[in-house]
């Protein structure tokens, strides 16, 4: 791969002098490889292909993408809640080590607990199209468990009070309905989707998401506890930036 094919992955970005500073000071690399560094790290290239197309040794390249993971998580600190009026939030709550429902071997438990928000439109007449899926924002977290007084209060954190919230029925979401305008269940143990009126109750977007977090985890080999946190940080992230996620994480622009 050469240098030329790294850079046409990446989107054009103008950063300024100050915000440079912060990335460069007290590297050893050359302007161009600490570039290429950032530029493959933001599309996703492994640590061992950054360090054959940049020259460097895999210890190099790790330290460095250490250092942009606490860029990411100074920039998702700078978020505010999701939701609103008329959005759906959906919440769930998966576990990194373990099978969610106790099946499989059970080693050390990372839980992690996250919604994903959607914009609703109701459509008296086509209930299918219930949802219109333009934002897309999510917050995620690590807990130590998953009892109500740890998930309610990092919720009503998270998400606007205005928001309608979807969930499975997990007993610790029991009372969501005296902190947000509204709340609605699906039992996963008989249906994906709870057809309420002309709401279409699932929450397969936050499902999806932990499985995109998964893979990401999957193809690391794993990760340590101590660095789960980054991880997450870097996760969320690129998915509330998207397309401007070097822009946004790169240049320094959201980080106080």
């Amino acid at each position: 791969m050469s240098g030329d094919a790294v850079f046409r992955k990446a989107k054009t970005v103008h950063r300024s002098p100050s915000s440079m500073v912060v990335f460069f000071k007290n590297t050893k690399l050359t302007l161009t490889q600490a570039t290429k560094v950032m530029v493959m790290w933001s599309c996703q290239y492994t640590s061992s292909q950054i360090s054959k197309e940049v020259g460097i040794s895999e210890r190099t390249t790790c330290d460095w993408r250490n250092f942009l993971r606490e860029i990411c998580q100074k920039t998702e600190s700078t978020y505010g809640k999701i939701g609103g009026n008329d959005h759906i939030v959906e919440i769930d709550e998966t576990n990194l080590h373990s099978r969610k429902y106790g099946v499989g071997k059970g080693t050390n438990e990372d839980w992690i607990f996250g919604g994903k928000e959607w914009i609703a439109k109701l459509c008296f007449q086509k209930i299918y199209s219930g949802i219109d899926r333009d934002s897309g924002k999510v917050f995620m977290k690590r807990v130590v468990n998953r009892s109500a007084s740890v998930l309610v209060p990092l919720l009503q954190a998270n998400v606007e009070k205005r928001s309608v919230v979807y969930s499975d029925e997990w007993r610790s979401y029991s009372q969501l309905k005296r902190y947000f305008t509204d709340h609605y269940t699906v039992c996963h143990k008989t249906q994906f989707i709870n057809v309420v009126g002309t709401r279409r109750v699932c929450t397969n977007g936050v499902e999806s998401m932990w499985s995109r977090l998964k893979k990401t985890f999957k193809a690391a080999n794993g990760t340590s506890s101590a660095l789960l946190d980054s991880y997450l940080s870097e996760f969320v992230c690129r998915e509330n930036e998207k397309d401007d996620f070097f822009q946004s994480v790169i240049n320094g622009r959201k980080i106080s």
